[in-house]
């Protein structure tokens, strides 16, 4: 697939709306964006009275962004507008990176429907004329397009296209018939999109971003991906002085927008009894084969030349070990793990080494912060040596024993000077979450990011890190799962998993998003992919963990079995360790810090 990644953002204005105002509002949001997105840069903007789109205003260029590429997606500005729009206007403006091949100008547009796209994700599947050689956006917008000329209910076109997607994404759509801009993120939330709701007196009726401007950033907020969310704007029968309204349609509250992952399986375990090997083994055999199929999504087509390149997906699934790919001439591999050495990390890297042709390498990159609290005696030898160092050095030895590929082992050394050189940036992404704890962990992913890019050579954009995120959600790998079923046993474990998977749209993925990104880098997340989720939550508890078992053991004890079964022996038995504990980076202001205190 030719997959772009972007940075969106959207306004909204009551009334009169003039070029001067709406390029200044881009103005505001195209340095933040344009780090995501260094290739291309568009904008256009609609006038909702009657549905032209007008040139977007022409911004001063910034890095990579060339003067040719800072022009309307739309085209030419449409004859016989004013300059002033009486009424509402949209604008919206992207800034895309392209991952592989010839980046797709954004916005898009549909001539024949006017409908306006702006699109930040990957669509794995979802879409019926998405081929291996397509861009994904122009298959959405094809399939929107479509959907709308077959005359549907006009307010169930967008959901019922989106729903449909797999795969990370956020989304920007101007839709003409139901007069709604349509905005929203995937069910996990898996890429980043803020809001800022203007007050009633203020022209501007909501403002829409994948980063915020640093000179606001206090009026944002993530926008929730519990539905999507739309702009009505009302038509000719509306009573005057009547605006623009916002409302939400929420995943699974109507036959055009399900959810997209099956059902929590809340049976609670009866007896005492083991798993059978009967009902575990198959499990575990497919849960591999189910993660085999994520990661080469994830990395498929973005390897240089052919030869480096993942085998496509079968249309059975079945995914055969010798199955040969094209040949084409593009750049070298890019693909990384964030990597701790832990089980979650080794799953990944083994999985992804199923996956590729065994002479392409991986980049295994492992974060060490200089913590002056913990190193008082300005031991220089033994400053980085971190826990997850330690466990990163084990966990890359065992790769070699068990492949000849080639792991490059990246260790990211960040002295305490260099860390607090960059806090101010690093703590505008994580906005508008404000906890240390999300600083810490956005410290930890900002210098990992860092390093992917600058392994690819000076200038280099466009590769992917695959983390392991979802992994202890889905399959009780936090300490206080285990707490809960020493007090609430098997009912207690299956209510916090359970609550686990519902909230990890509202936790921390947006944030992690905003910061990889930061730097041209995509994250990916293996665990996240819908079929594994659907296949976890299928699962009865007692399939997936046994807290029976030691720590180490019984926690994601189906991962565990999964590690041992492809060859991987010391890290099977690894205890969850937090990247920030396990860096060194939590507590480097002061042992009386918590992770719940603002930063």
């Amino acid at each position: 697939l030719q997959l772009d990644m972007c940075g969106i953002g959207s306004v909204v204005v009551r009334s009169g709306c003039t070029g001067a105002c709406m390029a200044r509002h881009f103005e505001g949001l195209t340095q933040p964006l344009s780090r995501r997105g260094p290739d291309l840069m568009g904008s256009c903007v609609v006038n909702v009275s009657d549905g032209t789109h007008v040139a977007g205003p022409q911004l001063a260029p910034v890095a990579k962004v060339t003067p040719e590429a800072a022009t309307c997606a739309a085209g030419p500005p449409v004859e016989g507008v004013e300059e002033t729009i009486a009424g509402a206007a949209v604008g919206i403006l992207a800034h895309v990176l392209s991952m592989r091949g010839r980046a797709t100008s954004q916005p898009a547009v549909d001539a024949d429907t006017g409908i306006v796209l702006g699109w930040n994700g990957e669509a794995y599947s979802g879409l019926p004329d998405l081929g291996l050689g397509d861009n994904d956006t122009n298959a959405l917008l094809a399939a929107l397009a479509k959907a709308d000329s077959a005359r549907a209910d006009a307010t169930e076109v967008v959901p019922k296209v989106l729903s449909a997607v797999r795969g990370p994404w956020a989304v920007i759509i101007w839709h003409p018939r139901s007069r709604r801009l349509w905005f929203g993120r995937d069910f996990f939330g898996r890429r980043s999109l803020l809001w800022n709701i203007g007050e009633p007196d203020t022209p501007e009726f909501l403002m829409l971003a994948s980063v915020s401007p640093s000179t606001d950033a206090g009026r944002w907020e993530e926008v929730p991906a519990t539905g999507l969310h739309y702009v009505q704007f009302p038509d000719a029968t509306a009573a005057p002085g009547e605006g623009p309204s916002l409302g939400r349609l929420d995943w699974g509250s109507s036959d055009v927008f399900p959810r997209p992952i099956a059902p929590f399986n809340g049976d609670i375990p009866k007896g005492e009894d083991p798993v059978d090997a009967d009902v575990g083994a198959p499990a575990v055999e497919a849960l591999l084969l189910h993660l085999e199929k994520s990661v080469r999504r994830r990395v498929q087509w973005l390897c240089g030349r052919e030869e480096h390149q993942a085998s496509p997906i079968p249309e059975d699934g079945v995914v055969p070990k010798d199955l040969p790919s094209p040949r084409s001439t593009l750049q070298p591999p890019a693909v990384a793990i964030l990597f701790s050495g832990g089980i979650d990390s080794m799953m990944l890297a083994a999985v992804l080494d199923r996956v590729l042709p065994p002479h392409v390498p991986v980049d295994l990159v492992n974060v060490a912060f200089d913590n002056p609290r913990l190193n008082q005696r300005g031991d220089a030898a033994g400053q980085y040596r971190v826990p997850d160092r330690l466990t990163g050095e084990a966990g890359v030895e065992e790769l070699r024993a068990l492949s000849s590929r080639p792991w490059r082992f990246i260790p990211v050394n960040v002295p305490f000077e260099e860390l607090s050189a960059h806090r101010d940036n690093i703590k505008r992404l994580v906005r508008p979450l404000g906890s240390v704890m999300d600083e810490s962990i956005g410290c930890a992913l900002w210098f990992a990011a860092r390093a992917v890019r600058e392994s690819r050579g000076e200038g280099a954009f466009g590769s992917v890190v695959l983390v392991g995120m979802g992994a202890d959600e889905q399959l009780a790998g936090y300490g206080r799962h285990r707490t809960r079923f020493d007090k609430g046993g098997w009912e207690g474990l299956v209510s916090e998993v359970a609550m686990d998977i519902d909230r990890i749209s509202s936790r921390n993925l947006g944030r992690d998003d905003r910061i990889i990104s930061d730097h041209g880098i995509e994250a990916r997340f293996p665990f996240l992919d819908e079929e594994v989720v659907s296949f976890l939550n299928a699962l009865p508890i007692q399939c997936k963990v046994d807290f029976r078992l030691p720590r180490g053991i019984g926690e994601k004890k189906i991962l565990r079995d999964c590690a041992r079964t492809i060859g991987l022996r010391g890290s099977a038995d690894l205890p969850k360790r937090a990247i920030q504990f396990g860096s060194r980076i939590a507590k480097i202001d002061g042992a009386k810090v918590k992770g719940s205190d603002n930063m």
